[in-house]
């Protein structure tokens, strides 16, 4: 067994998988699931591919491999978006570690460029990059550090208790270092500084994100002065998403007031892919592609979502039974539900609704379109080889995220609905 670093950190499947199972879970519990912190999660541990199996070069730019004279792969090879061609089983985590390495220099230059590129909101995204990036590959090296612990017991197949060195959900971020911390910081405070002389919410809301990858005891002083979520409200007073999260933060007198104003908003605005526009407009080559695709998934994995649980229990059959709550929370309900921006949201708005006693059926019939619409645009399940990081197919995901972030997940999931029915 190995730990497949490099097919964990070009699996672009796994927000889909994510965000998909999170939604269906929501029928089928009393009380949302923990998804708020999904990327806590280290990456799994997988049976590696033996000594004996060759590691793959490195083509940069789509340069076919030498095997393929004419300009196209042989039977059984995929043109896989900057790399070449590759046999259509290969995993990722095959490559050479020098080809990594190239890999690695080209994410870090991309975003350097998207730094330089004179936008604000380029410079937030990238900003962003750095954090999630720089915390992924801290949470890397204390994966490996944790499972090279698990080696050297008598037997690391065997299922060790809570709080043993394989119990790897557990220890990993427990493990993450100072030096995460020592890195992460100049950034994290860099983007507070940004947003803080900016006045588009998209620049500020990746800095409530980029204040959220810290524990609260660990965060800069600019995120709990510079940076806060009453800031972002005031910029965007229709944006419900502000008052959301204060929901889940705050203590119940606070909270109730923050529901009174989520209660005033008109649609739910996260600016997830935010990333994703910026880095297609940089992304020229293939190969850039390719990592503008895995740069984009990592900001999708990493992002904070709100906490419901709190708005949910606010909003309760019981605690609805006052007159003034129940027109507070329906008025709510009612918005989470016609933005139709965010599924997630929506069916948090549908869950709240069937607690304030709307039409049964008029629910059925929206949780069944939300729960087509979040199949269509997160359920596939492609295998973790070469064949899934075709330039076609590469190409077609990141102009997915991007038309999500555009127009919102149900126009965009309508959209990909009737194309794919054509």
């Amino acid at each position: 067994m190995k730990l497949a670093l490099w097919k964990h950190r070009l699996a672009t499947s796994a927000i889909f998988l994510v965000l998909m199972s999170a939604l269906v879970a929501w029928w089928f519990q009393a009380e949302p699931p923990a998804i708020a912190n999904v990327a806590a999660a280290p990456p799994p541990m997988e049976d590696g591919p033996s000594v004996s199996e060759p590691a793959i070069p490195f083509k940069p730019k789509g340069e076919p491999a030498a095997s393929s004279p004419s300009g196209a792969g042989r039977a059984g090879e995929v043109h896989v978006c900057g790399l070449g061609y590759l046999p259509a089983t290969t995993r990722l985590d095959q490559l050479s570690p020098k080809s990594r390495a190239q890999l690695e220099q080209t994410s870090t230059d991309l975003i350097e460029r998207l730094q330089r590129s004179g936008s604000v909101r380029a410079r937030s995204a990238s900003l962003l990059l750095r954090v999630i990036v720089t915390l992924e590959d801290e949470r890397t090296a204390s994966s490996d550090a944790v499972y090279a612990a698990c080696r050297e017991g008598s037997n690391a197949n065997v299922k060790h208790g809570k709080g043993s060195p394989c119990n790897l959900a557990q220890v990993v971020d427990e493990q993450l270092t100072d030096r995460y911390l020592e890195k992460v910081t100049p950034y994290v405070t860099e983007l507070a500084a940004v947003a803080s002389t900016s006045e588009d919410p998209a620049v500020y809301a990746q800095a409530i994100q980029a204040c959220a990858r810290l524990p609260s005891q660990n965060q800069p002083p600019a995120c709990g002065t510079t940076i806060s979520l009453e800031q972002w409200a005031r910029l965007e007073p229709g944006n419900m998403l502000p008052w959301l999260r204060l929901v889940g933060e705050r203590t119940q007198s606070a909270a109730t007031e923050a529901l009174f104003r989520a209660s005033l908003g008109a649609f739910v605005e996260d600016y997830q892919g935010l990333a994703a526009i910026e880095l297609s407009r940089l992304a020229q080559s293939d190969i850039d592609q390719l990592l503008a695709l895995q740069l984009s998934t990592k900001v999708l994995i990493n992002w904070a979502l709100p906490n419901y649980a709190p708005l949910i229990k606010m909003c309760s059959a019981d605690s609805a039974k006052d007159a003034n709550r129940r027109q507070v929370c329906d008025r709510t309900a009612n918005i989470l539900v016609s933005s139709a921006d965010n599924v997630l949201a929506a069916v948090v708005g549908l869950k709240m609704g069937e607690a304030l006693g709307w039409d049964r059926q008029s629910v059925e019939e929206r949780r069944k379109e939300a729960q087509s619409l979040n199949a269509i645009l997160y359920g596939d399940q492609p295998d973790e080889t070469a064949a899934q990081f075709d330039c076609n197919q590469v190409k077609g995901k990141l102009r997915q995220i991007i038309e999500i972030a555009h127009k919102g997940e149900w126009m965009a999931g309508k959209a990909l609905k009737s194309r794919r029915a054509q």
